[in-house]
């Protein structure tokens, strides 16, 4: 079974939650439903489509930065 595509959003939220905690990572992996290998073989793809894409990049490092805002106090 494919593991489920992620929205820009998602990936945005789920590395904000490693940056703020990385031993955590199994635990952000499995409430998302995705395996650690599917999520780095999907961040690594969206991080070859930013890179063509300057707007997008700018949006997803926004929302990286609002969701580690959001993640951070949790600490």
């Amino acid at each position: 079974m494919a593991a489920q595509a992620l929205s820009l959003e998602q990936i945005a939220c789920i590395q904000a939650e490693l940056d703020v905690d990385p031993s955590r990572a199994a635990a952000v992996y499995s409430a998302n439903g995705i395996s650690s290998a599917d999520y780095e073989r999907q961040y690594a793809q969206l991080k070859t489509a930013l890179s063509a894409d300057e707007h997008k990049a700018q949006r997803f490092e926004q929302l990286r930065t609002y969701y580690r805002a959001l993640v951070g106090p949790r600490r």
